[in-house]
Formats: structure tokens, sequence, C-alpha cells
């Protein structure tokens, strides 16, 4: 269903989950996004997932916290996922996370249905 959402900050969110996925993956991988509707909430759900090295347990909960990096000085600011959660959540939707080392990552955003 169409989503209450602007084009231009949701381009930036893709976009930058795009570039983690894809660092992630330093020796090559899969990324896949879909989406899906209903599930018994209003709206739509958008999953981006990799089969890159995955977070550990102990970073999950600061990824969104500005400046929180695990990447090299020079390669990351820390300010990525803190920028996306907060247009997601300016959008009124929610954004999380599922991953385990070395099993990929999947963010998941949920926004309200228009």
């Amino acid at each position: 269903p169409p989503v209450r959402a602007q084009a231009d900050p949701l381009r930036q969110v893709l976009l930058n989950l795009l570039l983690n996925a894809q660092q992630a993956m330093p020796s090559g991988g899969t990324i896949a996004i879909s989406t899906l509707a209903g599930q018994g909430e209003p709206g739509c759900s958008l999953r981006v997932s990799d089969t890159g090295h995955g977070i550990a347990a102990e970073h999950l909960r600061k990824i969104f916290q500005p400046f929180f990096t695990t990447k090299p000085p020079g390669v990351g600011t820390g300010l990525g996922l803190s920028v996306v959660h907060g247009i997601i959540k300016g959008h009124g939707g929610d954004i999380r996370v599922e991953s385990a080392p070395g099993e990929g990552a999947t963010f998941i955003i949920t926004l309200p249905a228009a």
C-alpha cells in the first residue's frame, strides 16, 4: 500500500543502508531488498538484508547512536545509521535490526500507511 513518506529522505535511507551492506561484504556477497504489507499492522515494511560479517550483540543496542562506529578511523563518522533512524522516526515509522556475527544483517523499516 502507499505509505506516508517523502521520496528524497527515503532515498538517503536506502543509499546509506546499501553502502553499509556493501562495506560489510568486502569479498562480495548478496544484498536483498524486500517489502511486506499488512501482517496485522497498517503500513508497510521494507527490509534490507546482506550476507556480510554481521553485527556483534554488544553493538546492536548502540548502532543508531550518533558517532558510534565499528569502522576504522577515516572510514566512517558514525552518523549514517543515526541519520537513518532520525529520518524514519520523523516519518512516524520504526527501524530495527536483526543480526549475528557471521550471519549478515537485516534492517527492517516500518512506515505508516497513507
